[in-house]
């Protein structure tokens, strides 16, 4: 009794087993009747038992297979393979399929069968396959050379490593040394990279190398490694191109870079030294003019000293143009928008042609629009520069008639405002086949050696540019014997305050200080030039406004001075022989002798007038900068700000 209900709690637990199995698992007997059925089986096919092979809930195909493989399973043999069939679902499942034939001592007594779903694992499979293929071809074709290498030999390559390589074939670079391709000079450097990709410690950034072709030629390549496996073991994968022929051509760009970057220090150079050498021996000719005008002269006198401070300043307007044209060609040009009263600016401007219009029969007139907003916010000075030469233009081919300057503000749907400017003359006027080159640098209407009008051809030119940097643009029209017109807007910022009071004129007598209180000196300047007449101009005029002046030809003239004497005040020079200005305002700054005069103002006098000049002065000690030719009653300013700014509260 005992071993039956063994027996019983065994096939129960069998049957239990089968029918838990996670994989489609049955049984026939003899007469084909499903006997056993696991849980997963039914959930394909439904539940089976007691169904033959001729069920009629299965389609043909199906019943065809069952029916064949039952036969060959009764007939002793065990059947395996892939099969198509279709669940009670009717979507067909591709599966693994095994039939074998049940047997005991009597022989065989039924069939077992198991059918293994692997429709996913052979959709991957085809997935796997399809990828494979694209990325072959995406390799095969790719226009990057591509190189495998394991242990430092290369085991793959596709065609482009091969045609760069100049190998007759991708295979042909199978087994290489890795590092044969590789020219000596970098081959420890890639040996480094090498070891470390096949350690897994990272992929190796870009880097320009050069290779060693199979026909010895060399390239120059941009070089890219990563990990990658390679059946099982660590291997590098490298992309590359071809960089050569750009290689030289960086070269060829970076010599041409060199050589502009030369020839653009040669010309900063050279402007500079222009500037010096033409504006230092101008600053004592305008000066002594300014001396001169400031005595007591008759009228023929102060005509002729008026006169020829008019042909001084043309020509400090000549050099100044050729200096803001270099600025303005390189983009160095920095505006610097101020509040401007467009009317006091624009008489301004007609002030400086005073001498041509009394000489003259022209009329100059200012038409301003009774709803231009003044003052504005704008770059006064680069604005003022734009008139002087459009005005200065127009006065020159007007021998007779009028020049009229027109500004209104123009209409605006937002909250900028554009002022349009317009110069109309009435003089010679320009030819339609010139308008179009009338604004190039050194371009004249009239070019011949005889020409009537004068003139360096940069106003037009410099005006343009200017108008370009103020947010605006230039247009001409002219006929010739009728006259021309030129109008510009610009961008400004309205502002509504009471405009400041007019400057005082620039050819007023020199100031004079206030004469020293009784039982004190008057302050004592150095003057740090090198130039005789600039020393002598400088200590008069410093005499006129009642300061003592004592003179030094270089810095180290004036460190000896300094030592001895006292200064409450230095006019310094930047170019100078032995000792230049910057270099004795450092030593001066960083002097542990002088004590409190390590201190003593400096203010800068020089002729140089290039970008970056005033912040490179101020950089080494000096707290003031002024420009040759100097404006003496900008030097009066300075030195009284200086000067206060020193004495005792």
């Amino acid at each position: 009794m005992a071993d039956r209900e063994a027996l019983l709690q065994s096939e129960a637990l069998l049957r239990t087993m089968i029918k838990s199995l996670p994989v489609d698992f049955w049984a026939r007997d003899l007469d084909g009747r499903v006997i056993l059925q696991s849980d997963r089986s039914m959930d394909f096919w439904g539940d089976l038992r007691g169904s033959d092979p001729e069920d009629s809930r299965f389609d043909e195909a199906t019943l065809a297979i069952w029916r064949e493989n039952n036969r060959q399973a009764l007939l002793g043999d065990t059947v395996q393979g892939d099969v198509t069939l279709s669940p009670r679902n009717g979507q067909k499942r591709l599966f693994h399929n095994v039939v074998a034939p049940i047997r005991d001592e009597e022989g065989i007594r039924g069939v077992l069968g198991m059918n293994l779903d692997i429709t996913e694992m052979e959709t991957q499979a085809l997935a796997l396959q399809e990828s494979e293929r694209r990325y072959r071809q995406l390799v095969d074709f790719s226009p990057l050379p591509i190189l495998v290498h394991a242990e430092g030999r290369v085991v793959f390559a596709n065609p482009a490593a091969a045609r760069t390589l100049a190998a007759p074939s991708a295979e042909a670079l199978v087994g290489l040394d890795a590092l044969a391709i590789i020219h000596p000079e970098g081959r420890n450097l890639s040996r480094e990279r090498m070891e470390q990709v096949y350690a897994k410690r990272g992929d190796a950034p870009l880097m320009r190398q050069r290779f060693l072709r199979l026909d010895n030629e060399v390239i120059d390549v941009d070089l890219l490694t990563a990990m990658v496996d390679y059946q099982g073991r660590p291997a590098a994968q490298a992309v590359f191109v071809d960089v050569t022929a750009r290689q030289t051509a960086e070269e060829a760009l970076l010599r041409a870079k060199e050589a502009a970057e030369a020839a653009s220090r040669a010309k900063s150079e050279f402007l500079a030294n222009m500037s010096h050498e033409i504006r230092t021996p101008l600053n004592g000719v305008i000066g002594m003019i300014q001396l001169l005008r400031a005595t007591r002269l008759d009228p023929e006198q102060a005509f002729y000293a008026e006169t020829a401070q008019d042909s001084s300043r043309h020509l400090l307007t000549v050099i100044n143009d050729i200096l803001d044209l270099s600025r303005l060609q390189a983009g160095r040009l920095t505006l610097r928008p101020t509040v401007c009263d467009l009317e006091d600016l624009a008489r301004q401007v007609f002030g400086s042609f005073t001498s041509h219009i009394r000489e003259n029969r022209v009329t100059l007139t200012l038409d301003l629009d009774p709803a231009l907003p003044n003052p504005v916010v704008c770059d006064a000075a680069r604005l003022r520069q734009v008139l002087f030469n459009l005005v200065g233009n127009a006065l020159k081919f007007t021998e007779q008639g009028s020049v009229r300057l027109e500004i209104a503000p123009l209409p605006s749907a937002g909250p900028d405002l554009r002022i349009y400017f317009c110069v109309t003359d009435t003089g010679i006027g320009i030819p339609e086949d010139k308008l179009v080159e009338i604004f190039e640098s050194f371009t004249q209407v009239d070019g011949s050696l005889s020409r009537r009008y004068q003139g360096a051809g940069l106003g037009l030119s410099i005006a343009r540019h200017l108008v370009s940097g103020l947010g605006g643009s230039v247009s001409i029209d002219s006929e010739p014997g009728q006259g021309t017109t030129v109008a510009f807007s610009i961008r400004a910022e309205p502002l509504d305050i009471t405009p400041p009071a007019p400057e005082t004129p620039r050819f007023e007598p020199l100031p004079r200080r206030a004469a020293p209180e009784s039982g004190t000196r008057a302050p004592r300047v150095l003057v740090v030039e090198d130039d005789r007449i600039n020393q002598m101009l400088f200590r008069r005029l410093l005499e006129k406004m009642g300061l003592r002046t004592a003179c030094a030809s270089n810095g180290r003239e004036a460190l000896n001075l300094l030592e001895r004497e006292d200064f409450d005040c230095l006019l310094m020079d930047v170019q100078m022989p032995g000792m230049d200005g910057v270099t004795a305002t450092r030593a001066i700054r960083a002097s542990e002798t002088l004590g409190p005069k390590a201190q003593v103002p400096i203010i800068a006098l020089t002729a140089h007038a290039m970008r970056g000049d005033r912040e490179r002065f101020l950089e080494a000690g000096m707290n003031a900068y002024l420009s040759k030719p100097v404006d003496f009653a900008d030097l009066a300013r300075v030195l009284g700000e200086v000067l206060d700014a020193k004495a005792p509260a």
